[in-house]
């Protein structure tokens, strides 16, 4: 499919349902790949959702015949906080997946690219990008700083 969406589910919706009905979830934003990974950022009384996309390699077998399309080659970091209700994200950062020899040689296997991502209150977000065209295996903090401010795109 040409959109992934990312969901938001209040928690109080769960409980409030569970005898009368299925919450149903709120789509705050799409983005053209899989999530790989999630991490919350606590900074003063703003909460921050930080989402990584992953670049996967191929089609993209797990949609709809008829629906599936090349992959991206591009992965992202993104960010929203409930201040805005996680209606407006940014772009933290963005990286291009590598070119796996399995790409030319159909008896090795392809390989996927992925930022993985944590919080640590003293150094900020750290992201660690692997099988990218720069920075693969590098360790990069956005410092916590970027979480207070305005600013819609982190350029590393």
């Amino acid at each position: 499919t040409d959109r992934v969406e990312i969901l938001r589910l209040d928690r109080d919706a769960i409980r409030a349902t569970e005898s009368d009905g299925t919450p149903e979830p709120d789509v705050v934003a799409t983005v053209d790949a899989p999530v790989f990974y999630a991490e919350t950022v606590e900074r003063g009384k703003e909460t921050w959702v930080v989402l990584s996309t992953a670049a996967t390699t191929g089609l993209d077998s797990t949609a709809p015949p008829g629906a599936r399309r090349q992959n991206p080659k591009t992965v992202e970091v993104l960010a929203a906080s409930d201040r805005t209700g996680y209606g407006r994200w940014h772009r933290i950062a963005q990286f291009e997946r590598s070119t796996p020899i399995g790409e030319y040689v159909s008896s090795i296997p392809t390989t996927n690219a992925y930022v993985f991502i944590s919080w640590d209150p003293d150094l900020g977000l750290l992201l660690n990008p692997f099988n990218t065209t720069r920075d693969h295996g590098t360790i990069l903090s956005i410092p916590p700083s970027w979480f207070e401010t305005e600013v819609t795109e982190y350029a590393l």
